[in-house]
């Protein structure tokens, strides 16, 4: 027997579900008062109207444009640790500057800048960029 901490009802150890956070193992509310809270909670408010404009609010605001950097360098350390990049080049730009990792082969990467990287999206991305890899790298010379 167990006291759900919402309800307050003494349940069966059946009526929680699994928890290996806690010491007993279960959570502290029964199954039917997570599910009540779980279908009025986040998914509601999150894809409403006001939900989205807070959303928005926020990402354009300074900690939301901070957060939103830190996460794109951590999916960017993820996918190259998972698809074994090797950069080409140590990185010669500034710290403070935003970086894209372009490929130059599937396994080889050098870093440019984010703007650039983006101004030459679309058909023949990678022949449009060797231009300013061989600007950045190599000093003008293309091979």
């Amino acid at each position: 027997m167990k006291q759900c901490k919402k309800c307050l009802q003494w349940k069966s150890t059946i009526e929680f579900n699994k928890c290996t956070r806690n010491t007993d193992g279960l959570y502290h509310w029964c199954r039917t008062c997570r599910n009540s809270e779980r279908k009025k909670g986040d998914w509601n408010y999150s894809h409403s109207e006001k939900g989205i404009k807070a959303r928005n609010k926020y990402r354009h605001s300074e900690k939301g444009k901070e957060l939103c950097r830190k996460a794109s360098a951590r999916c960017y350390a993820r996918r190259k640790r998972d698809m074994d990049w090797e950069l080409l080049f140590p990185n010669p730009l500034a710290y403070e500057e935003e970086i894209d990792y372009h490929h130059i082969t599937r396994s080889y990467v050098v870093a440019i800048p984010r703007d650039l990287h983006r101004l030459f999206y679309g058909d023949n991305h990678k022949e449009n960029l060797m231009y300013i890899v061989g600007q950045i790298y190599l000093g003008g010379e293309i091979k």
